[in-house]
């Protein structure tokens, strides 16, 4: 019964006919089995996100077995290494969950990048977490379920209580509700290098299950077409215990006996279909056909530089799709603009069609590109020159392959993109190599010398790679014939254990949300990518007048990431915006003027630059360093104000054009150093306040925690503000109430407050002068001292409750060297 409703679930979500669409064994067994795996490895072109993703809600809304559904985690974070995955596993998401009636908020068929999630009960908002994204109020309801897409930077940031661009009192709140009750699914790990490590590490250390946390523990799936297993035998049943990997073999894993639980496919789907029957989906993409050519020694050898390469491609470009893979954009652009200049003068008819993509676009102008590259292959067929973005997770179905040699993970992940639905005969992949020139090395007669100059030059040419990666990947082609094996029959090369290594005590020390002496916080970055690689400034490009508050508030589909040395090399010295979260214009948080240096711009920021800047064009993304040329280039579109909306508009020489309308989003960016939910428009008093906070603490927990762990967490929400009760008392004999006087002097008397003697923890408006103290600090010194048996885990959680988070209260006035963040001896409450 539970396969039959499981397999008429699948296909509701994909929209089809029960009959037609199946899911897959593997696939079925993901979403019914009693445990859920550790390591999920099938070829590419099989169907992992559809499997663990419905896998999931399957678990979580319909298993037959209540322990099952007790037992899954109701938030799933889906990790990826790269944002352009990001983009279409959300896209997917939202139109499954559309289809099955459970999406929670609100899109249209044609334009899914549009979906604008919301909190409905009973339904699962998808909320998207990469850099420019705007904010969403993901951690409002941790008691639903809901669904994280993001990179491994902006998921595995906050998992380490670091989260990229958010303001330092947010950490703590990002990292609790995502370690706990969420099942993480890490995609194409091969890719995610020290990242890989840490997310093995944070599912080692997590605190195992106690009786007082009715909730699942933490749970990771880690999955790709090359796991880094090594030779390991797959399961004749398609699911079994393996050892541990050597890239999780870390000091804290002292037991080398350890097993974890690998789903792939069975014997029975790995088989091919006997003779005169036509095969299934599944076996048509397991042993599709892919011929293999070699040019990367001896006479043969091509490099993207050789015209045979061009000629190449273009001789069988007509009716195909003929994807070109470079390993980096500077490469890509040039071949691009090659095949560009020697069709240009062949009859359009005759002209096959080009296109690029890497991963230097806007969103919306990759959308299109990806829509463009996806359509109808036209009679002259269509050439797509590509950077690492088409490893993986990219739905195209290429006739041709040329490819730049990479490291093995990599060029397996290519070859997926080859005749990927199996239904070609002569698919042919041509692997090409790297430019490497040693001709500097070999005029030096020091040793010393000419093997550093040996290096560099390897270096230079295996960017962004490892030589020693490209070597190996070498050498694997080199075994092979000239017909790849099957799918399930590649090699899968171990995968290493890339540090610095997270320890518990990493994760110990990044609790403190406080700055250090010199101001700056723990960096976590080096567990996250490897520190060798360059991180991302998120880039926007606007017309830019004199009043920055007319400007909308930044939108997912215009913010393009940009290497933080390109930016810097090429806008260096330029007048630029970082979007700012403490400094305000008006009561908006506004934009802080710059100019473009180093130690001006810092990862992760999200800049705006003047559309005359230029870097970027549509139709090839950003140009940055790659271009000799590029400040000559400008987009011709961006968005604005018009008629108080928010709208993409075009610059052309009648005048401005309406491209499309987005939404009546133009209030100033909405930053993360405040919680609207924290803010009311009236007056409140502070017995309701803790009253409100209490109930809604114990309706927040109810089903999570034990009831008393539920006590303590609601007796911790009665006291969290009841520093905003703090009086002074002077020499002179008068007291004040600082607090009290803020609010007051902030607030506009209405409907009777504020009134005579009266506590409040609200007024109806912002401002006022400063209190001088930390009120949670005083909440808690004021529980400590009433409370006989007081509770740590209490005065903890008053103490944090602005995620505040201190291992040591410090003193804010140099007259009063002995007060605790400005608390002082001799107040009370």
């Amino acid at each position: 019964m539970t396969s039959v409703a499981y397999d008429a679930f699948f296909a509701r979500a994909f929209g089809r006919d029960p009959v037609t669409c199946k899911p897959h064994p593997y696939q079925r067994s993901i979403a019914s089995e009693h445990d859920l795996p550790e390591f999920v490895s099938v070829p590419t072109g099989c169907g992992k996100t559809a499997a663990l993703v419905l896998g999931w809600l399957w678990r979580r809304f319909n298993h037959e077995d209540t322990a099952v559904r007790a037992s899954t985690p109701r938030r799933l974070v889906y990790c990826l290494p790269m944002r352009t995955l990001v983009e279409q596993v959300r896209s997917n998401v939202v139109l499954w969950l559309k289809n099955l009636d459970l999406l929670a908020g609100e899109t249209d068929d044609n334009q899914r990048a549009r979906y604008r999630p919301s909190w409905v009960a009973g339904r699962v908002p998808v909320f998207t977490l990469m850099g420019g994204e705007e904010r969403v109020d993901w951690q409002a309801y941790p008691e639903r379920e809901a669904i994280l897409i993001g990179t491994q930077d902006m998921l595995l940031s906050r998992a380490l209580n670091r989260g990229y661009g958010l303001f330092p009192a947010y950490w703590p709140i990002d990292f609790g509700i995502i370690n706990a009750d969420a099942l993480w699914v890490l995609d194409e790990v091969q890719l995610m290098g020290v990242g890989r490590t840490t997310s093995a590490q944070l599912q080692l250390l997590a605190p195992a299950s106690s009786e007082h946390v009715l909730v699942p523990r933490r749970h990771t799936v880690w999955m790709s077409a090359t796991l880094g297993a090594h030779d390991v035998p797959l399961p004749d049943a398609g699911r079994g215990q393996i050892e541990v990997p050597a890239w999780m073999h870390t000091p804290d894993r002292d037991d080398d006996s350890a097993t974890f639980l690998l789903q792939s496919l069975s014997k029975d789907e790995r088989r091919p279909a006997a003779d005169g029957d036509e095969p299934t989906s599944l076996q048509a993409v397991v042993h599709a056909v892919k011929h293999l050519d070699l040019r990367i020694t001896g006479a043969r050898r091509w490099t993207a530089d050789s015209d045979e390469l061009l000629n190449a491609v273009l001789a069988e470009a007509q009716e195909c799709l003929t994807l070109v893979v470079t390993n980096t954009v500077a490469r890509a652009r040039v071949l691009h603009e090659k095949l560009q200049a020697k069709t240009a003068d062949r009859p359009v008819a005759d002209r096959p069609e080009t296109a690029m993509l890497h991963s230097r676009y806007r969103p919306w102008d990759r959308a299109r590109e990806m829509d463009r590259v996806s359509s109808e292959v036209p009679t002259a067929g269509r050439i797509v020159v590509s950077t690492q973005v088409l490893e993986a997770g990219v739905d195209l179905d290429a006739d041709r392959l040329f490819t730049e040699i990479a490291p093995w993970p990599s060029l397996v992940q290519r070859f997926g993109r080859l005749n990927r639905k199996g239904r070609r005969h002569d698919a042919r992949a041509v692997v090409f190599d790297v430019p490497f020139d040693d001709s500097k090395a070999r005029k030096l007669t020091k040793k010393d010398e000419r093997e550093k100059a040996l290096v560099d030059a390897q270096t230079k040419a295996a960017r962004p790679y490892d030589w020693e990666d490209i070597h190996q990947g070498r050498s694997q082609l080199e075994r092979l014939g000239t017909t790849l094996p099957t799918l399930d029959r590649l090699p899968d090369l171990p995968l290493p254990l890339e540090g610095p290594v997270l320890r518990r005590f990493h994760i110990e020390d990044a609790f403190d949300t406080d700055p250090d002496l010199s101001g700056g916080h723990i960096d976590v970055s080096g567990f996250i990518r490897a520190r060798e690689r360059d991180l991302d400034v998120y880039l926007l490009w606007r017309c830019i007048r004199a009043d920055l508050d007319e400007q909308p508030s930044p939108h997912p589909d215009e913010i393009c990431a940009v290497p933080i040395y390109e930016l810097i090399q090429t806008l260096r010295g330029q007048r630029a915006f970082r979007l700012g979260f403490g400094k305000k214009r008006r009561g908006k948080h506004a934009w802080e003027e710059l100019t473009i240096t180093e130690g001006r711009v810092r990862v992760g920021d999200t800049i705006m630059v003047d559309l005359d800047l230029g870097g970027y064009v549509e139709e090839n993304g950003w140009l940055g360093s790659v271009d000799s040329g590029a400040t000559s280039q400008k987009p011709s579109t961006y968005i604005a104000r018009h008629n108080d909306r928010r709208v993409w508009l075009r610059r052309t020489p009648a005048g401005l054009q309406v491209v499309m309308d987005i939404d009546h989003r133009i209030a100033g960016y909405s930053g993360r150093d405040r919680d609207p939910r924290s803010f009311v428009h009236r007056w409140m008093t502070l017995e309701e306040h803790l009253n409100a906070a209490r109930e809604r603490a114990r309706e927040i927990v109810g089903g999570l925690v034990s009831p008393m762990m539920m006590g303590r967490v609601a007796l911790a929400a009665r006291w969290h503000d009841v520093g905003k009760a703090l009086e002074r008392p002077h020499r002179d004999g008068t007291v004040t109430h600082p607090f009290q006087e803020m609010l007051r002097s902030a607030g506009k008397p209405e409907a009777g407050h504020p009134g005579d003697g009266v506590l409040y923890a609200k007024s109806n408006r912002r401002g006022g002068k400063p209190a001088g103290f930390r009120h949670e600090v005083a909440s808690a010194l004021a529980y400590l001292e009433v409370e006989r048996d007081p509770d740590d885990l209490i005065a903890y959680l008053i103490m944090c409750h602005h995620g505040k988070v201190r291992l040591l209260p410090e003193p804010w006035d140099e007259h009063h060297m002995n007060d605790a963040n400005g608390v002082r001896p001799g107040d009370r409450v």
